[in-house]
């Protein structure tokens, strides 16, 4: 992935992050920073969530003074992780291995939801919600790189089993992870070895929600509002093509009606607005053959009038 994709990351320090759907990172909202004293420093954003919609999670370090291993956990679940040893280099966790060459990949999903309504006494043992529901975080700390070696053995991670939850147990959950698509990766030959340092310094977490959602609690612009945005740019063309049509003079068509053929000869000339109106109102006139042969020419326009007693002119424009 080009870096151009992922240049509005949330951001700290040297260090950036974004979910990325169909190649662009996804908008984010109400983005907070909060540093604990001598602790870790949490970014956290909201992210519109489309079911049926694949993901990535890019990051990267633009500096990167010293590696760093950043670790992913998508509600609640640990989903692996990369080594970052260069600066700018963009680090992308599409899924889980599960095959030499394979991936299951990250998508959002719809929370199932039982039909069944769970009565008070079977609250208890009802399916809770896994912690971080909603959530991909980004656990990032400092690595020490012993050195590489040749991949010997192949370890892969189980996946989490798809779970359906009471409508009371959701507690206002629409979206989780699925992990049931399947991406064709190269074959990993070589594995860095070495260890963490430290604690974890920096987390970004993407609280996801849909859109709908995220606009109904404030959190987003109401969808009407992102929708004049997507469409102002064809406005503007609109708009200028319209300037565009008004400058130019106005073409009417000139009908010349015969009693010996039942054709319309149409040819087109400049006129004034008094003749185009004319010609408007008798063009919608239906004609019939016993009628006299009228040719509107372009000089001047042709009003019947008729003489009324206070010897006003009246126009008749009621053809």
């Amino acid at each position: 992935m080009a870096p151009e994709a992922i240049g509005s990351m949330p951001a700290h320090k040297s260090f950036s992050a974004s979910v990325i759907v169909d190649g662009k990172p996804l908008e984010e909202y109400s983005v907070k920073t909060v540093k604990k004293k001598g602790g870790t420093t949490t970014v956290t954003c909201w992210i519109p969530s489309e079911a049926g919609k694949r993901y990535e999670v890019h990051w990267k370090d633009s500096a990167c003074k010293q590696p760093t291993k950043g670790r992913l956990y998508i509600d609640g679940h640990p989903c692996g992780g990369k080594i970052c040893q260069k600066k700018n280099q963009i680090k992308i966790q599409r899924g889980i291995r599960q095959a030499e060459t394979t991936l299951t990949s990250f998508e959002f999903a719809s929370l199932l939801v039982t039909g069944v309504l769970v009565a008070d006494d079977e609250e208890a043992s009802a399916l809770e919600m896994p912690r971080n529901a909603g959530q991909i975080e980004l656990r990032i700390r400092n690595y020490q790189i012993e050195g590489r070696g040749m991949r010997t053995e192949s370890k892969f991670k189980a996946l989490p089993t798809p779970q359906t939850y009471s409508e009371k147990a959701k507690k206002g959950i629409d979206h989780l992870t699925s992990l049931s698509g399947t991406i064709t990766c190269s074959r990993a030959t070589r594995t860095v070895r070495g260890e963490s340092i430290g604690k974890t310094f920096l987390r970004f977490r993407f609280r996801y929600r849909p859109i709908g959602i995220l606009c109904a609690q404030g959190i987003a612009p109401p969808l009407v509002t992102l929708q004049s945005e997507s469409s102002s740019g064809s406005r503007k063309r609109a708009s200028s093509f319209l300037k565009e049509e008004d400058e130019k003079p106005a073409i009417i068509e000139t009908i010349e009606i015969s009693d010996d053929e039942d054709s319309l000869k149409e040819s087109t000339r400049f006129q004034d607005p008094l003749q185009a109106r004319v010609n408007e109102q008798r063009a919608r006139r239906p004609f019939t053959r016993s009628q006299k042969r009228i040719k509107l020419e372009a000089e001047q326009a042709r009003i019947e009038t008729e003489p009324s007693g206070s010897g006003q002119i009246v126009v008749d424009l009621t053809w």
